[in-house]
């Protein structure tokens, strides 16, 4: 097994961290951006070549940045083979919320997950060489079991996609977003972090929050493919339409609850959109 580590850059003001990934022989899965320079936020143990097969192609792991997802999920799927993520990132939650921990295309995830569950072994740039004089920092930041539970909830809820009926009958669906899966991650997300102070109530209230969304990213979308947006302005509409969503979560949770769960102070604005990297992407 190779040491998978997430890593972390902190950005300008109000924008979210960047996250990218590496092993401990030194490759690097950029995410969409910069590979280098960051702190490390989580290492585990994991499958290399698996982390490979997931990150096709070039580090952006097949999903269609900020329609179906940032560098956070990104991360989140090349560090799958290790189950860690990388929930220590400035934004992470607002970008979880806005797109699920493994992207909204959970479809099209599914499929990586069984087709890449097949690459076995490292690849060669995580050797164990690298791994050997890397030891010390893979002992980094290791997850504690608040955040291991929460995770091994959510990949179960997907794994029991992988091998069932309904998955055949989802990954055939219009559109990218399987909502009945998102929604019930958001359940669970809810659940572990906030505990008995969120209602059933307040969970339907943020399900119903995060569908708005959904559907106003799919407008953006939409008008994306048509042409009508460049990177610029699908990162300002995109970036728009979550804070927006912040805006809504915090009047229906109070100020407690909303700061525990979100890590972000009521009013903060969070741009998990990074215009530089959608003008790239969009160019």
């Amino acid at each position: 097994m190779a040491t998978l580590r997430g890593h972390a850059i902190s950005t300008l003001f109000g924008q979210a961290d960047h996250t990218y990934v590496t092993c401990a022989g030194g490759y690097a899965w950029g995410c969409w951006g910069r590979s280098t320079g960051g702190k490390i936020i989580c290492t585990g143990s994991g499958s290399s070549a698996q982390a490979n097969c997931i990150s096709l192609p070039s580090s952006t792991a097949g999903l269609i940045y900020g329609v179906t997802g940032v560098c956070h999920q990104t991360a989140n799927r090349i560090l799958w083979p290790a189950g860690i993520t990388v929930r220590k990132a400035k934004g992470y939650w607002a970008s979880v919320l806005a797109y699920g921990t493994y992207g909204s295309d959970v479809p099209a995830w599914l499929i990586r997950i069984g087709v890449c569950s097949t690459s076995t072994g490292e690849i060669p740039k995580c050797s164990a060489k690298g791994r050997t004089a890397l030891s010390i920092s893979a002992r980094e930041a290791p997850p504690d079991a608040k955040d291991r539970a929460l995770l091994r909830d959510i990949k179960a809820l997907y794994l029991r996609g992988v091998s069932t009926q309904e998955h055949k009958r989802r990954i055939l669906m219009k559109g990218p977003a399987d909502l009945k899966t998102l929604g019930s991650e958001t359940k669970l997300v809810l659940q572990h972090r906030l505990g008995k102070a969120i209602k059933a109530a307040d969970i339907k209230d943020i399900q119903t929050i995060q569908m708005e969304l959904f559907s106003k990213q799919a407008q953006i979308a939409m008008h994306l493919h048509e042409g009508g947006l460049n990177g610029e302005s699908l990162a300002q509409k995109i970036n728009g339409a979550v804070n927006k969503m912040l805006k809504d979560c915090y009047k229906s949770l109070g100020k407690e609850n909303y700061t525990k769960l979100l890590e972000l102070e009521p009013g903060e604005m969070i741009n998990i959109v990074d215009p530089e990297i959608a003008v790239k992407v969009y160019k």
